[in-house]
């Protein structure tokens, strides 16, 4: 097996960049993500490089504790639902802990896409 690291430029506008560096679709097993989005406005981008990104069975494993002040945890993870979801993919939550009074719950999510799909009728 091979391990790989990449810093990866989100959303499917990227898709020749990425494979110009030997990043091709459905080519990861897993992918790891611990605070990596703080708005809302990132989250399409985030859920449709993950599922360009993951092989079909493949794993998320996605932590967050904090977000922009214009928005919350609760939001965040709203919207974040809908797009993974929209995409085909299941989620499971993870719950975190809380740091301390000011700071929202964090969390975690473990987003797997189906090792196969439905073709749309």
């Amino acid at each position: 097996r091979r391990v790989s690291v990449a810093h990866v430029s989100w959303g499917i506008e990227n898709e020749e960049k990425w494979k110009s560096e030997g990043l091709e679709r459905e080519s990861f097993d897993l992918i790891l993500g611990n605070e990596i989005c703080y708005v809302i406005a990132s989250l399409p981008k985030l859920a449709e490089t993950l599922d360009y990104s993951l092989k079909p069975g493949g794993l998320a494993l996605l932590a967050n504790s904090f977000v922009a002040p214009t928005t919350s945890q609760t939001q965040m993870r709203r919207v974040l639902f809908e797009e993974l979801q929209r995409r085909g993919m299941e989620i499971e939550v993870v719950e975190g802990r809380q740091f301390e009074a000011t700071v929202e719950t964090s969390f975690g999510l473990q987003v797997v896409k189906p090792k196969s799909r439905g073709l749309p009728g």
